[in-house]
């Protein structure tokens, strides 16, 4: 029991802490510019995901919002695990300041490589259903891998947004200011991890835009279960 309620409270303190320590401890360019750059994409990541989770439980009224999200997802979940895993790969690369700037909470440690994983095959077989369409060949396939590692990253990811969102968001903050900043090095900084942001959102929105004539065939299929049920 006393283990029990000592791990919760870990998670409690680490959904408190206000700042990473990545951009508080005095480390290297290197290591704050990751930092900041993965908390601007999880804010991002933490929106676009709120509004795919809205159209869950009425996919079939919300199926082309689904699909445009979905897409915009992909390249902004992509620049998020590249950046992650070049910072895992630092770290054990024994990378110096990567090193001095510790490694996270060994709870959370463990399961981000399972979220990465469920993400990917989440996101694969959802580009899949897209592409094959209810009556596709392979639809027996996707659709239970789809839901499958769709309740398994859910799972995951809710200990790990309750762990980082207020320091994500703080720091996410902190880092718009930056952009105003009359410290030219900073603001030029910041400009550069923005631009990157937006270079993944502004790719996710043309693939959104071009996979949403794939979103016809299900709403068809939707429509017309509905009239004959």
């Amino acid at each position: 029991m006393g283990r029990e309620r000592g791990l919760s409270q870990k998670f409690i303190d680490e959904a408190l802490t206000e700042q990473l320590e990545n951009d508080v401890k005095g480390t290297s360019f290197r290591v704050k510019y990751v930092a900041r750059l993965t908390s601007l994409l999880g804010i991002l990541l933490f929106l676009l995901l709120a509004v795919e989770g809205i159209s869950v439980p009425i996919i079939s009224k919300l199926l082309t919002l689904h699909v445009l999200v979905g897409m915009i997802l992909v390249p902004v979940m992509a620049l998020k695990i590249g950046v992650t895993s070049y910072r895992f790969s630092q770290y054990y690369m024994k990378k110096q300041d990567f090193v001095s700037a510790g490694p996270p909470w060994m709870p959370l440690r463990i399961i981000a490589p399972i979220i990465i994983l469920s993400t990917i095959v989440m996101m694969f077989s959802g580009i899949e259903l897209a592409l094959t369409g209810p009556t596709g060949l392979s639809f027996s396939l996707w659709k239970p891998l789809h839901e499958a590692s769709f309740v398994l990253w859910f799972i995951l990811m809710v200990p790990h947004v309750f762990a980082y969102l207020l320091r994500a968001t703080n720091t996410s903050y902190r880092e718009l200011i930056r952009l105003r900043s009359k410290d030219s090095k900073a603001s030029t900084s910041s400009w550069n991890r923005s631009t990157l942001v937006l270079i993944a959102l502004g790719i996710g929105v043309g693939l959104g835009l071009r996979f949403i004539p794939y979103a016809n065939t299900w709403i068809a299929f939707f429509t017309q279960k509905t009239f004959h049920g």
